[in-house]
């Protein structure tokens, strides 16, 4: 329980970390137009989420089963996932108008860029749910460390781009964190 534990805060810190560095080193007006774009792409994170600890709660009590239980989720979150994605993507920049103009006209790519990365979201979500299952919770710390630091640390790096480069960062460092899970599940496969 403790390994999961602080595998999951390793895993939220860039969400926690990422408002502090935006309005230390942009400005407080770019940490609101960051935390309503956050906001609205959490409600698409909530799917995978949800389903995966659905995965581990059913790969716990029957790990015969276990191979049928992923193909399952994963059935469940294409199907969700990918409508919710294409809806945000076509009315994020209305959704964010409620909040006023320069919430849609400055959250409105980084709106984008959250959604898309839901898809590896989505595979993260999936493979964190076997590891835990499979008790490999070492291996499950390492890859959120892995993904904390590479998404703070191309935040930082692609600060200049503004609301853009927390995006662009945001969306490799859970493709980076999406490809070492393969790679680990592979490996460890063979």
């Amino acid at each position: 329980s403790f390994g999961n534990y602080v595998a999951g805060f390793i895993g939220s810190l860039p969400t926690l970390l990422l408002p502090i560095i935006i309005t230390n080193r942009l400005h407080p007006e770019f940490t609101a137009y960051y935390y309503m774009a956050m906001m609205i792409a959490a409600v698409l994170f909530i799917i995978p989420n949800a389903t995966a600890n659905s995965l581990f709660a059913e790969g716990s009590y029957d790990e015969v089963g276990l191979q049928k239980q992923v193909k399952k989720s994963i059935k469940i979150i294409a199907l969700l996932m990918i409508p919710a994605i294409i809806l945000t993507i076509i009315l994020g920049k209305y959704i964010l108008l409620v909040f006023g103009q320069d919430y849609s006209t400055e959250g409105y790519m980084l709106l984008n860029l959250l959604a898309i990365s839901g898809i590896f979201i989505a595979i993260n979500s999936v493979f964190g749910s076997l590891l835990r299952v499979k008790h490999r919770i070492k291996e499950l710390i390492i890859i959120s460390i892995i993904g904390a630091i590479s998404i703070l640390g191309l935040s930082y790096l692609l600060l200049n781009k503004g609301l853009l480069g927390i995006g662009l960062a945001w969306i490799s460092g859970q493709a980076l964190t999406s490809v070492v899970y393969g790679v680990v599940w592979v490996w460890r496969r063979r």
